[in-house]
C-alpha cells in the first residue's frame, strides 16, 4: 500500500502538489513523493506500507487541510 495525494493529467500539476506535500511529508518521516505514471496519468505517491492499516496510521500522522484527497491505494494502482 502506499498514500497517494492525486493524480494529474499535466505533469507540472502533479511535481507542483508533490512540491506543496514534500516538507509534511519530511516532518512525519514519510518518504519523498514520487511521480508514477499509470494510465495516462501523473500520480504523486509516498510511503510503501506491509498493510493497509500500517498506511492507516501514516495518513493519520500528516496535517493536510481538510479535502487534500490523500487518500491509501494499492501500489501499481
Amino acid at each position: 500500500y502506499t498514500l497517494q495525494f492525486g493524480a494529474y493529467k499535466k505533469r507540472g500539476n502533479a511535481e507542483a502538489r508533490a512540491n506543496e506535500i514534500a516538507r509534511e511529508l519530511r516532518r512525519t518521516g514519510i518518504s519523498a513523493p514520487v511521480l508514477k505514471f499509470q494510465g495516462g496519468l501523473y500520480k504523486v505517491q509516498a510511503g510503501s506500507y506491509a498493510d493497509k492499516a500500517a498506511a492507516g496510521r501514516a495518513l493519520g500522522r500528516l496535517r493536510l487541510p481538510a479535502g487534500s484527497g490523500a487518500q491509501i491505494t494499492e501500489i501499481g494502482d
